[in-house]
């Protein structure tokens, strides 16, 4: 688990023993780590220490952790594409058709988003105003 260091906006860096990470996350050169134990092959456990008190790991984080054991697991096994696309096996594109079967002209989008909300803003404007006419 030597390659891959650099996943985005986070770097990973390798530290010698627990207690050398430990000793830096106290003094703040780092925010957290992770131990790889001998046998996570075989377990699948990775233990992550932080000083934040957390319910569920950072999204940003665990995508890190994912993409390094992936990339290291799969190094020098499978080729480099195989390994991009075991990394994002899918993007997904929807695309809306007609009745007839040809592909519609709208495609919906962000006026599908707006349009509800507009109204949603709109409702909680008149129930706000008429309870305080309530009042």
């Amino acid at each position: 688990f030597d390659q891959y260091t650099n996943q985005g906006k986070i770097t990973l860096i390798r530290f010698d023993t627990p207690d050398d990470a430990t000793e830096a996350l106290v003094e703040g050169d780092i925010k957290e780590y992770f131990v790889i134990p001998q046998d996570y092959v075989s377990i699948g456990v990775i233990n992550r220490y932080t000083l934040e008190k957390q319910l569920y790991p950072p999204p940003a984080t665990m995508t890190a952790i994912n993409k390094f054991l992936l990339s290291n697991l799969l190094a020098g096994k499978v080729p480099s594409t195989t390994v991009t696309r075991i990394e994002a096996p899918l993007n997904l594109v929807t695309i809306r058709l007609t009745e007839t079967g040809a592909v519609a002209p709208e495609q919906g989008g962000l006026g599908n988003l707006i349009i509800p909300g507009v109204f949603s803003i709109l409702l909680g404007l008149s129930i706000v105003f008429s309870s305080t006419y309530l009042l």
